[in-house]
């Protein structure tokens, strides 16, 4: 190719332009930081959000709530659940466990897994809330009786596990 005054590089290239395919959402605060004195326990909630989103180790799905009954009403709380890279879901994972106590029902091959929210935003819960399952904060022997208890300013409450869907 010939190079001319203008151009000096030669020709230039198209770059393409990767437009998003639906419109972004409208943001909004969801919910409050726990108080001091929220401790680990159950609590009622109500999913606000949930979505599939790449992580380190592959992809995770993350939910949102809210507490809408008691003390600690407007909590804003979050869960986080790993999907195995390979995409596909066992029966007996975390994401179908979850996915079928929001449905109410076992999951059938027609569901669809990449939509979370059509599975959990806007339905309630009875959810097991607490802190990091770990003793250190990246890692480490992980037991239960851990999410009892808060261990450090690292530490945070989320949710570990809907117990049931409930109604209002």
């Amino acid at each position: 190719m010939k190079r001319n005054a203008d151009n000096k590089r030669g020709p230039q290239r198209l770059k393409v332009a990767h437009l998003p395919n639906k419109a972004p959402p409208r943001l909004r605060l969801g919910g409050v930081q726990p108080s001091e004195n929220m401790a680990a326990s159950e609590y009622k909630v109500m999913c606000e959000g949930a979505s599939k989103k790449p992580w380190a180790q592959g992809w995770r799905i993350e939910l949102k709530y809210r507490v809408i009954d008691g003390d600690h009403t407007g909590v804003s709380l979050n869960q986080w659940i790993p999907i195995d890279a390979s995409g596909v879901i066992s029966p007996r994972s975390r994401y179908a466990a979850q996915c079928e106590i929001a449905l109410g029902r076992p999951i059938e091959a027609e569901d669809d897994l990449n939509d979370p929210a059509s599975f959990f935003t806007g339905r309630f819960f009875r959810a097991f809330i607490g802190f990091r399952k770990t003793e250190k904060p990246r890692g480490g022997i992980a037991k239960p009786e851990y999410a009892l208890v808060w261990k450090d300013s690292s530490d945070g409450l989320r949710v570990h596990e809907l117990l049931a869907r409930e109604d209002l």
